[in-house]
């Protein structure tokens, strides 16, 4: 069996196993307000006290295959704590595949402004990732990373738009030479019917250095079992030939109540 083929026995344990958090250990659990499976972020932050679980894969027929896990602690109202790793990505390639754990990353996130008749939504992130996925570059940046978020949100009747720019300082082999990464992504969030919500988003992560910036459109639908608990299914197409060509996507959100 290939390691493609491997990961997609793995995938659904994941989404299972977070799924199933949601009869964890908290005695509150809240709304969830999930971050995924876009690449921009909206202002949302975790319930205050409580702890929220998102899991998910992307898939790509023709070579790759991504995991991803996030935990979000809700610091205040308007304040989260969030530790995000890759569990497992493998990459079909000539001779053997390349697999393993990627990177971790640690961030905070403050709201700034809650949405007003005046002013939108405002939030900063600040994050730093931290190379513990295996030496490879289609796993891992091998590098130390430092990134600040900025994100605005602003309803227009039920359509709710969210404004994401992340610059990224990329580490190097050259001691204090840092590479940069500019991250921009535009969203829109609309209630279908029921217990379903539609997202679609058009993102593009430009490096400068490398001279590449690939443009994704992203389409996925969100389908809430209960106000703690939320699946994702979608897609991600390539729009240049920078960017991959094609992916399926597929996650869960769950709040698991209180932790203080």
């Amino acid at each position: 069996m290939s390691r493609i083929r491997q990961s997609l026995v793995l995938a659904p344990s994941l989404l299972l196993l977070a799924g199933c958090a949601s009869t964890g250990i908290g005695t509150h659990r809240a709304k969830v307000t999930p971050q995924r499976p876009t690449v921009g972020n909206t202002t949302q932050t975790a319930a205050f006290g409580t702890a929220e679980i998102e899991a998910g894969v992307a898939f790509d027929p023709s070579d790759r295959v991504d995991t991803a896990a996030t935990i979000r602690f809700g610091l205040s109202e308007s304040s989260e704590l969030f530790v995000s790793h890759v569990p497992y990505v493998t990459v079909d390639a000539p001779g053997p595949d390349p697999s393993g754990p990627g990177d971790l990353t640690v961030g905070f996130r403050q709201r700034l402004l809650d949405e007003s008749k005046d002013f939108p939504a405002t939030a900063l992130e600040i994050a730093t990732s931290i190379p513990i996925g295996d030496d490879d570059p289609a796993i891992s940046s091998g590098y130390t990373n430092l990134y600040t978020g900025f994100t605005l949100d602003r309803h227009f009747g039920d359509l709710l738009t969210s404004w994401y720019y992340r610059l990224g300082l990329i580490g190097t082999a050259e001691a204090g030479n840092l590479d940069v990464q500019h991250t921009l992504a535009v969203a829109g969030y609309m209630p279908l019917m029921d217990r379903w919500n539609g997202v679609v988003e058009l993102a593009s992560t430009y490096y400068p250095e490398a001279g590449v910036e690939p443009l994704t459109a992203n389409g996925s639908l969100l389908y809430t079992v209960t106000d703690s608990l939320l699946f994702d299914i979608g897609v991600q197409v390539g729009l240049n030939d920078d960017a991959q060509d094609f992916a399926i996507v597929a996650g869960v959100t769950t709040n698991i109540g209180r932790i203080f």
